[in-house]
């Protein structure tokens, strides 16, 4: 019976993940030149993450970026209203829902 109401709980949990990460847009700002937006790109192909790509270096990216995000800097993965800076895969992994 333990094991039942413990099963029903992690499934209850990872269900809940998932709906939080459903649908979810994500937005990939990079720049031409940098080894850690080539890495972040490899990441989310590698995981089959959907996103947006973003160049900082057009004029209404950095628009953007500095109203929504706070700051201009690559690489930045956005979503639900969150960001990780550079490429920090448990971060990137916790942002985007994506398990271990």
């Amino acid at each position: 019976m333990r094991r039942l109401v413990i099963a029903t709980m992690l499934a209850l949990v990872a269900q809940e993940a998932s709906a939080q990460c459903a649908g979810t847009h994500v937005n990939f700002f990079w720049q031409h030149n940098c080894i850690p937006c080539r890495d972040v790109k490899a990441f989310l192909d590698q995981h089959r993450v959907r996103y947006e790509p973003h160049n900082i270096e057009h004029r209404n990216v950095q628009d953007y970026m500095r109203q929504y995000i706070g700051i201009i800097a690559s690489p930045i993965v956005e979503s639900k209203g969150q960001h990780v800076e550079g490429y920090k895969e448990g971060d990137l992994r916790h942002l985007l829902c994506l398990s271990r």
